[in-house]
């Protein structure tokens, strides 16, 4: 699982660095924690669709809040 986690975060980070200014280490470590919660809150729910949920439920809340400057 925490291959398939790297994999994403470096994917979404890849994304996240090529529209904004921001540190690429920094940001993949912020994906990463941003899906283990969601797994980690999916798998206590019992659901089977929180790849779906970390993947378009925090990234944007993220890139919005971000792009904000806040």
């Amino acid at each position: 699982m925490s291959r398939i986690c790297d994999i994403t975060a470096h994917d979404l980070a890849r994304t996240h660095v090529s529209l904004y200014n921001d540190d690429a280490k920094d940001t993949k470590g912020m994906y990463m924690q941003l899906i283990q919660k969601a797994w980690g809150h999916a798998a206590h729910r019992g659901s089977s669709t929180y790849r779906s949920h970390a993947v378009h439920c925090t990234a944007p809340a993220w890139e919005h809040h971000n792009k904000e400057g806040l």
